[in-house]
């Protein structure tokens, strides 16, 4: 695996500083007798619990030592259900969080023993019926089939929980983590007909919101040189599944999007490029999918922003032939105007910052926004549970910086 960095000297720095090295290591599953799934109240209190409330550390979605409830919070009732079921842990509102951190538990039922058993998912924001949900159908892909499915919507003990460790977090990763994406790939590719399409660009431009201004330009570049332009909101999950694991080059601006490597096959290509001008962006995440799935990473900068953002905003953002960009596409002798710019790109970019501003306030005002917001999140405890405090409080002080 190679990795290249187009950016300036600080944000290679950067870069440098925000790749971990994650530990390999075996995965155990830990039999809960009589065990409670307790989905509500705060981050560290969902998960299982044993049969005399003590909490079990292995339905931690990420490793926070000392900072889960040691025992069950104090629950009006608790249903039962006389069956053994497998713990598969909450499930994330983002895509890309959901594809990263909350699939990492379906590996035992890469194991006959397992393959058929009854499976215990939590999500305070879906409904048992609600059969579009992406996270139906990407279980479904994985080979779950919906009655397979318990959705715990309040405090329920089950005649045996089994919860195994999840594949991947922010201190180790195993093997297993690979292989559910492999079984992805194996039964989303069954079909002969599935045609191969080597060069794949995903683009942001048929997003509702958080357009990038400058990529359908960027985008027209990369289409003349040889890759097919995809918009994966107007594609089935299947079909982006089908079209990922087929390509052996995936570009596109940094975001979920380009989380869909984890369906790319060993020795691929992933280009990635900056969107926003702070130097803080997910190139972490990214280059760890890369890592694990053992394909090749291109990050280049690529943000023409006048006005400095971070990665994650609804503030307007503008991308296109950055030095940087331009010296990527010379490297890998790519046929382009040096000189163009999409200048009507740069209008609606303007136009937009306008109209945001009128919405959200000038830039003292969202400063100090941003400032409140920043200090009072240093007394929320739980990473988890500061990031859902900071997009409370954002909604309320109507800010989205």
């Amino acid at each position: 695996m190679n990795t290249i960095v187009y950016g300036s000297d600080k944000y290679k720095k950067y870069f440098a500083s925000a790749i971990k090295t994650k530990i390999h290591r075996k995965l155990k599953i830990t039999k809960v007798n009589q065990g409670v799934v307790f989905p509500c109240g705060r981050p560290y209190d969902i998960g299982v619990y044993d049969e005399n409330c003590k909490y079990v550390p292995a339905s931690d979605v990420m490793e926070f030592p000392g900072k889960h409830k040691k025992y069950m919070p104090w629950a009006k009732q608790i249903d039962y259900i006389d069956e053994d079921v497998l713990y598969l842990g909450d499930m994330h509102w983002h895509f890309g969080h959901f594809l990263l951190e909350h699939l990492g538990r379906l590996w035992p039922i890469l194991n006959k023993n397992f393959s058929k058993m009854k499976c215990v998912i939590m999500h305070k924001s879906i409904m048992e019926d609600n059969n579009d949900s992406y996270i139906y159908e990407l279980l479904k892909l994985f080979g779950i089939k919906r009655n397979q499915l318990i959705v715990v919507k309040r405090p329920t003990r089950f005649k045996n929980v089994f919860v195994p460790e999840t594949a991947d977090n922010y201190n180790y990763t195993s093997r297993e983590f690979n292989k559910i994406f492999d079984r992805f790939i194996e039964n989303t590719n069954k079909e002969k007909t599935v045609k191969k399409i080597s060069k794949v660009y995903v683009s942001r431009e048929k997003m509702d919101d958080r357009r990038t201004f400058g990529e359908k330009y960027i985008s027209k570049i990369f289409s003349a040189n040889g890759f097919n332009v995809i918009y994966p909101e107007k594609l089935s999950l299947l079909r982006q599944i089908q079209i990922i694991s087929n390509c052996d080059v995936l570009a596109g601006c940094a975001g979920t999007a380009l989380h869909l490597a984890l369906f790319m096959k060993k020795g691929g290509t992933v280009i990635q490029l900056k969107r926003n001008r702070k130097n803080k962006d997910n190139c972490s995440a990214q280059n760890h999918i890369n890592s694990m799935r053992g394909l090749n990473g291109v990050f280049i900068d690529a943000s023409l922003e006048i006005y400095k953002t971070d990665h994650y905003t609804s503030f307007p953002q503008l991308v296109g032939l950055t030095p940087y960009l331009k010296q990527f596409f010379i490297d890998n002798a790519f046929k382009f105007d040096t000189q163009a710019n999409d200048t009507s790109e740069y209008c609606e970019y303007i136009e937009s910052v306008k109209n945001y501003r009128k919405l959200h306030g000038n830039a003292f005002v969202r400063k100090l926004k941003r400032l409140i917001v920043k200090i009072s999140a240093c007394f929320v405890p739980g990473r988890e549970r500061r990031g859902n405090y900071r997009r409370w409080l954002k909604s309320k002080l109507n800010y989205e910086g």
